[in-house]
């Protein structure tokens, strides 16, 4: 049923979700208390900043806080 999967989508989807969970972490603790936008607390914080790094690049467009 799945001998059809394409190693390197495996692959680019893997090292995107690596990289942007890298970088999350990286702009929590850059950003956690200056912006506003960006919860202190560790784990909605990175969740946020994830949020922030990776939907833009899934969707090809940008992230509009309110």
């Amino acid at each position: 049923m799945y001998s059809n999967i394409d190693s390197t989508a495996i692959f680019s989807l893997l090292a995107l979700l690596y990289c942007t969970t890298v970088f999350a972490h990286i702009f929590w603790l850059l950003e956690r208390g200056d912006n506003r936008n960006v919860s202190q607390d560790y784990g909605r914080g990175v969740f946020q900043v994830w949020l922030l790094v990776a939907l833009p690049r899934c969707e090809g467009g940008g992230v509009v806080w309110s």
